[in-house]
């Protein structure tokens, strides 16, 4: 499970080209693998949401946020 994550998770960086929403599936696969792996997904964003630069950060939380909104609706 976890090896499929990180899979998912480069895939999604890759695609970010042709499509933005492919931004975040480093960030939520990124957290899965962690996760699969027997980590906090917490401490995971947490941790990669440190290392973005303001404006980048805002972005991903923004988007993150309506995500969850979505699927919450």
């Amino acid at each position: 499970m976890a090896a499929v994550a990180v899979a998912r998770a480069a895939g999604h960086a890759v695609a970010t080209a042709h499509f933005a929403d492919h931004s975040l599936g480093p960030v939520i696969y990124g957290a899965k693998a962690v996760e699969a792996a027997g980590g906090s997904a917490n401490d995971e964003h947490a941790w990669q949401l440190t290392r973005l630069p303001d404006e980048v950060r805002a972005l991903v939380i923004s988007a993150l946020e309506r995500r969850r909104t979505k699927s919450c609706t």
